[in-house]
């Protein structure tokens, strides 16, 4: 009896008891990785109820980025815009080489004076005696007025700067030096980061004849204009090339007489006036742009209509 009840009760273990547990396991195992689906689909579905405004919020940071480029452009298109910037003044050109569409670098470097040292200027600098009350700065300090400063970087968007008891200026109180000292330590961030971006550059060459003042009015139209636009070359015209004419007589370009020695021939200092005319100078502008989310169609450039999407 006690072997055949001892038989029967391990069977019973076997076949009953030792599966029953590690169904039990099992069951364990499929609820943990449940709950964990149950957990990664309610994160979901919470993020679908913001998803929408953060999709409208980086659409609307991207547009702000966008409208300060152009969109990627054909030579064609390129000229068209350097044509109409130049109407705008006055200015001609009879003659425009434009690149094919390629691509740069963009990266932000600041100038640092490179220090000139020499034994004579070291013994100097040496012997002078520090003023009474000289404020001596360590690095990331800065003086405004009489009170110092310090600027700490930690992100391109982490940027603050402190008075001497630790508090931080609200931005919206910078004052010019402090707004100068942030625009530096952000530049210095950048730079040494490494920071690069690359985009599109499309290149136009071309000679510019018109008005001295309507020129140099165009030179700081380029520079302040609202889409990355940059002259890569440009010359300011100070002098002018004269020979006689056959009366013997000398002529500025615009068709006022020079009184020079007789029998001169070279290059003149000008000191141009807002009627002078200047003829032929080099100049290079560059385009750089980025893919658009939204295609543009067509840019308004001074009342002409550049078709974009050709």
């Amino acid at each position: 009896m006690v072997l055949v009840v001892g038989g029967i009760l391990a069977l019973g273990f076997f076949l009953l008891f030792k599966p029953a547990y590690e169904s039990i396991g099992k069951a364990e195992n499929n609820l943990t990785r449940a709950q964990s689906d149950y957990d990664d689909l309610m994160a979901k579905l919470e993020r679908l109820n913001t998803i929408d405004e953060d999709i409208k919020t980086s659409k609307e940071a991207i547009t702000g980025l966008e409208e300060k480029f152009y969109p990627d452009l054909t030579t064609y298109e390129a000229v068209e815009i350097i044509l109409a910037q130049l109407k705008k003044y006055e200015l001609d050109t009879y003659a425009i080489s434009a690149n094919a569409l390629t691509t740069e670098e963009l990266k932000l470097e600041y100038y640092e004076e490179a220090p000139v040292i020499y034994a004579l200027k070291t013994y100097a600098q040496n012997a002078k005696e520090a003023k009474e009350g000289e404020v001596v700065l360590a690095e990331g300090q800065f003086l405004d007025g009489d009170k110092v400063y310090t600027i700490t970087v930690t992100s391109l968007s982490n940027i603050s700067i402190a008075d001497d008891a630790g508090t931080v200026i609200e931005p919206a109180k910078y004052t010019e030096t402090m707004v100068k000292a942030y625009k530096e330590a952000l530049c210095r961030y950048a730079a040494n980061g490494k920071l690069v971006q690359e985009v599109s550059a499309l290149v136009l060459s071309f000679d510019v004849s018109g008005e001295y003042k309507n020129y140099l009015d165009f030179i700081d139209y380029i520079y302040d204009f609202d889409r990355a636009t940059y002259l890569r070359n440009v010359e300011i015209p100070m002098s002018l090339i004269i020979s006689a004419d056959e009366d013997g007589k000398y002529f500025d370009t615009d068709g006022k007489e020079i009184k020079v020695e007789e029998g001169f021939e070279g290059e003149i200092t000008m000191e141009y006036k807002d009627t002078d005319i200047v003829e032929g100078v080099p100049v290079t502008v560059v385009f750089y742009g980025v893919e658009q989310v939204e295609e543009i169609e067509s840019l308004d450039i001074e009342g002409v209509k550049v078709v974009t999407n050709q």
